[in-house]
């Protein structure tokens, strides 16, 4: 069951930089004007929701907790106009700075659930 439970985490590590880069490349879209600002955090939302909450089932608290801030923020910003939307985005980028490095240096023994 462990070595199950294990390869999930290893799949879930891959799968959360995967989902990291996607959503700064939303973000930049967002920021360079290439993505209509409420679309953007809308699409950026909806993913900083999913590693919040499948980080932290899968027992990496660093990424989820990152995440968190990130969604908070993203959803603070979906109930906004669109002036304040950009008037965000350099908060948006500092959380997601956050996300990324934790993101970024996830390994598998960095779950609370693996074990060798």
């Amino acid at each position: 069951m462990q070595d199950k439970l294990n390869q999930l985490i290893e799949k879930h590590c891959e799968t959360v930089k995967r989902s990291a880069e996607a959503l700064g490349a939303i973000l930049m879209r967002v920021e360079d004007g290439s993505m209509p600002p409420r679309a953007g955090i809308e699409e950026a939302e909806a993913l900083a929701h999913q590693l919040k909450g499948g980080s932290g089932t899968i027992g990496f608290h660093e990424i989820s907790r990152a995440a968190a801030a990130l969604d908070d923020h993203l959803k603070t910003l979906c109930a906004a106009q669109d002036t304040v939307i950009i008037a965000g985005m350099g908060k948006a980028a500092a959380l997601f700075v956050e996300l990324a490095h934790a993101a970024n240096t996830a390994r598998p023994r960095s779950s609370a659930l693996y074990a060798a």
